[in-house]
């Protein structure tokens, strides 16, 4: 039907208890559009809006990139009444490998108040400095300063790191505490001027103490000399609880092998380390 409004414009209202379909039969939803390849039926995509009038007060807008995906789409934004006159709004989706019935996962939300939550990713600097050369072959772990630390708030010890420690001087110097539930992601390492041998490092990888326990994150050796950048992706026990005490640092531990090239050692100089984040920050 047709409605004439006062500036003699005129606006096209059409109401149906039905589902309305562009491009597509049979509509899931009160609104659903289909798009795809002419050569192929099976490539393409559609886009579902729908709403839930009960008392969850929802609005949806759905995503399947792939036309002929099975189950429900795995990408969704939805808008959320929060009961006393304001929504938020979730942004939702399927993890990875989940198959033809995807159970998309809420990755972000804003608040009504402006405040967004999520898996977000942070950066947290330390300062290292070997104090002294320390011997080939060496056998200790180099760990990092805290963020924010000096960098002779660094520490060598070729266990996991005590949580019991209270002095200045002791262990405690070189933990920090994690703020939320998340994962290392990598470790970013930039190596001062060599004073000596080359290459300035010489590692077995990377080493994490996490609550007086030893993992290794990282197990393939590496070697860096004066000046240059490496990059090393997180592989294993990367995830962290908000309230570990932990520690990340270079593994120099000779006795167990897998040192770059040879014996594994430090040199005497200084070291700039990037530690990436993926934390959940819902709160």
């Amino acid at each position: 039907m047709y409605r004439k409004v006062a500036t003699g414009l005129a606006l096209a209202s059409l109401a149906l208890a039905q589902n309305v379909g562009i491009g597509i039969a049979t509509p899931a939803t009160r609104l659903e559009v289909y798009d795809h390849d002419p050569a192929s039926t099976s490539v393409g995509g559609r886009l579902r809006l729908s709403a839930d009038g009960g008392a969850n007060r929802q609005t949806y807008l759905e995503f399947a990139p792939w036309r002929g995906r099975p189950g429900g789409p795995p990408a969704q934004i939805i808008g959320i009444d929060d009961g006393n006159f304001s929504a938020h709004i979730g942004f939702w989706t399927a993890p990875p490998g989940s198959g033809g019935a995807p159970t998309p996962i809420e990755r972000m939300r804003i608040q009504s108040n402006g405040d967004i939550f999520g898996r977000f990713r942070h950066v947290s600097y330390h300062k290292y400095h070997n104090g002294s050369w320390s011997g080939s072959p060496a056998n200790t772990i180099s760990w990092f300063a805290p963020p924010g630390g000096e960098a002779n708030d660094d520490y060598g010890s070729a266990s996991a790191l005590p949580v019991g420690s209270a002095a200045p001087n002791s262990e405690a110097r070189a933990q920090w505490v994690v703020p939320y539930n998340g994962r290392i992601v990598r470790v970013i390492v930039r190596v001062g001027n060599n004073s000596g041998n080359t290459p300035t490092i010489r590692t077995r990888g990377l080493a994490l103490s996490r609550n007086g326990n030893l993992y290794e994150i990282y197990t393939s050796g590496f070697c860096l000399n004066e000046d240059q950048v490496g990059v090393y992706e997180c592989t294993q026990n990367c995830e962290v609880s908000r309230g570990d005490r932990v520690s990340i640092g270079f593994d120099l531990r000779s006795s167990l092998g897998g040192c770059c090239g040879g014996a594994c050692y430090i040199e005497d100089t200084n070291y700039w380390v990037a530690v990436v984040w993926a934390f959940d920050m819902w709160d």
